[in-house]
């Protein structure tokens, strides 16, 4: 479980000019986190700006079974680089936002494409039972 916590990272040019704010995988297909919960973090540039960083994650995770990212502020980065994932079998996306607070769809980097629904606890009242 990460929770709770801000992480702040700045780009540069060289072997660290793709930071990951916060990152939980491996590259093994073999070996996997069982579950996984992201929930209530800051994640952004050091710098603070309003525009996208290029090159910057979020949240990015892989081979994660069981995985929750929820209630995370995930700021300066390109869409598909908010919240990425990759081989995360059973995966659920809620409420995560931009500085602005529009929500943030997850991105399947396997899929190249938005996989999650956008919701919030407002259209989970609104759903019929």
């Amino acid at each position: 479980m990460i929770q709770d916590n801000i992480v702040e990272l700045a780009t540069a040019t060289g072997s660290y000019s793709n930071p990951v704010c916060i990152r939980l995988g491996t590259t093994q297909s073999a070996t996997r986190f069982s579950q996984a919960v992201v929930r209530k973090d800051l994640v952004r540039s050091v710098l603070q700006q309003t525009d996208p960083v290029s090159g910057l994650t979020g949240v990015d995770l892989t081979y994660c079974g069981e995985s929750i990212v929820e209630n995370n502020v995930v700021g300066n980065t390109d869409a598909a680089y908010g919240v990425r994932y990759t081989n995360c079998p059973t995966i659920k996306l809620f409420n995560n936002q931009d500085m602005g607070g529009n929500l943030r769809r997850g991105y399947d980097t396997t899929a190249l494409s938005y996989k999650q629904e956008l919701e919030d606890s407002v259209e989970d009242v609104l759903l019929p039972l």
